[in-house]
């Protein structure tokens, strides 16, 4: 019957997805983190309900598509390396931001605090034990939070947002392209990119193609230099080009 073949038709499509889901969770090195926590093909619990801002970053910390210099320093024919620019460690990885770059020393200090409270004693001294790459694990890997999924949710969220934020503003926080680009996006110009439908891409001469841009701030370097010369595109941003 028709209904039948379009069960099987269904099914393999099913089938060729999930086996290349696994393909590239066991071959794309950004994905080394991920496959930590994430074993099976499902709509993700922390992505129920509205999307927001913590979300999105959620995914891209999650996913290994987050524009830090670990994933620029990946891509052949881009500008800049690996390394952190705020503290000089070999690699700015997201473990290395959550929890070993001095940067976010404070914000991280206030997390850990509210982290214990919603962990119990026990559970708190089981996570500290935990290296630093086991430890982003656990907090991105909404996953492994069990009973914890509600109370950890939005404090994990607000984490990130802020550590994102601030590392925003520790490297572009004086560039005219971030000021221009906030001011649009408060104004309401540039609401293709303040949801993170739009996106940046740099226009900056010979760092055209080394361009890695989210939530509506450029992030693309030239060594250890901010380029400016980004305009923005996306939905409802036509008037920044």
């Amino acid at each position: 019957s028709l209904k039948g073949f379009l069960s099987i038709i269904g099914d393999s499509i099913n089938e060729r997805e999930i086996r290349k889901f696994e393909e590239g969770l066991n071959s794309k090195v950004k994905l080394l983190l991920y496959k930590t926590f994430n074993k099976v093909v499902e709509f993700k619990k922390y992505l129920h309900g509205k999307s927001d801002a913590g979300s999105r970053l959620m995914f891209k910390f999650r996913s290994g598509t987050h524009g830090l210099n670990e994933e620029l320093g990946r891509h052949r024919g881009r500008e800049g390396v690996k390394e952190c620019l705020l503290c000089d460690d070999e690699c700015e990885s997201v473990s290395h931001v959550l929890w070993e770059c001095p940067a976010y020393s404070s914000l991280r200090s206030n997390f850990l605090v509210a982290l214990q409270g919603k962990l119990g004693d026990d559970g708190f001294e089981h996570f500290q034990s935990l290296d630093s790459f086991r430890k982003a694990s656990f907090i991105l890997g909404s996953e492994l939070w069990e009973d914890n999924f509600g109370s950890l949710l939005g404090l994990v969220k607000d984490f990130i947002l802020d550590v994102w934020e601030l590392r925003k503003v520790r490297l572009y926080g004086d560039s005219p392209c971030v000021q221009q680009t906030q001011s649009q996006i408060a104004s309401g110009e540039l609401q293709g990119v303040a949801d993170g439908r739009g996106e940046l891409r740099c226009l900056g001469g010979e760092t055209d193609t080394s361009c890695s841009c989210s939530y509506g701030v450029c992030s693309c370097v030239n060594g250890s230099a901010h380029c400016s010369g980004c305009v923005v595109y996306g939905p409802s941003a036509m008037a920044a080009t």
